[in-house]
């Protein structure tokens, strides 16, 4: 890969990501304003926040030992990894998530050029597709506005790199951060079901399939047992 062409990509991700940083909406604001403005302020920040962004940034406050009552709920109570690691960065609980999110939206632009390259197509062909990306929805509305879409995208994204390069020691690693991401990384394994069966046999599709969905509700299970947790009953 032409890491020029990935850093090109990169800057692109970046320059999408200034217009919804933290909320601010520059020039857009009057079209997306459909969240609460309330939630926003209750937090301390003048902009509107939609209900998964406040109970995601509490989560980083109750890791900085805020006491938030019950404020984080299921299911945002059971994806602990992201709140943890962003209570761990030197900025307030909403920048933290967001530096978060824009740096995993800057590594899914590299796995998705080398899943490209892996693939054979040329360094243009892969920076058109990192280009693309960075023009895409999910970046451009869900990227950096303390969400955990981001996260999750990154951790599909290098899932099925690895798949492509068996690299299962990987594949397992990832797989173990998507269940303490966000439930929606899972969708690794319809794709690695589909990608063996191709390349080599349904038996074995079936088989290495099973056993990597079974660590992922192992670990997604655990989780939740380790989450912050508010409700009377597990699960």
């Amino acid at each position: 890969m032409n890491y020029k062409y990935f850093i090109f990509a990169a800057i692109a991700v970046m320059l999408m990501s200034i217009v919804r940083w933290n909320r601010q909406d520059l020039i857009i604001g009057k079209y997306v304003g459909a969240d609460d403005k309330n939630l926003g302020q209750k937090l301390g920040y003048d902009v509107e926040m939609s209900l998964d962004s406040y109970n995601y940034v509490q989560y980083v406050n109750y890791y900085n030992g805020e006491d938030v009552g019950k404020e984080v709920t299921k299911p945002y109570s059971y994806r602990i990894l992201v709140p943890m690691i962003a209570s761990m960065l030197p900025f307030e609980s909403f920048t933290s998530l967001n530096i978060i999110n824009l740096s995993s939206e800057i590594l899914t632009v590299l796995f998705l050029m080398y899943i490209f390259g892996a693939m054979g197509f040329s360094d243009k062909v892969q920076l058109a597709g990192g280009l693309l990306f960075a023009v895409s929805f999910p970046v451009f509305y869900y990227g950096v506005v303390g969400l955990l879409d981001a996260p999750a995208i990154l951790i599909i994204t290098a899932g099925i790199y690895f798949i492509i390069k068996d690299k299962n020691n990987w594949l397992m690693f990832i797989l173990v951060l998507g269940a303490m991401t966000n439930e929606k990384t899972i969708l690794i394994i319809p794709f690695m079901f589909a990608y063996i069966y191709k390349d080599k046999s349904l038996k074995k599709a079936i088989y290495q399939s099973f056993l990597y969905f079974l660590l992922f509700i192992s670990i997604s299970l655990v989780t939740r047992n380790l989450s912050v947790y508010f409700d009377s009953n597990f699960i």
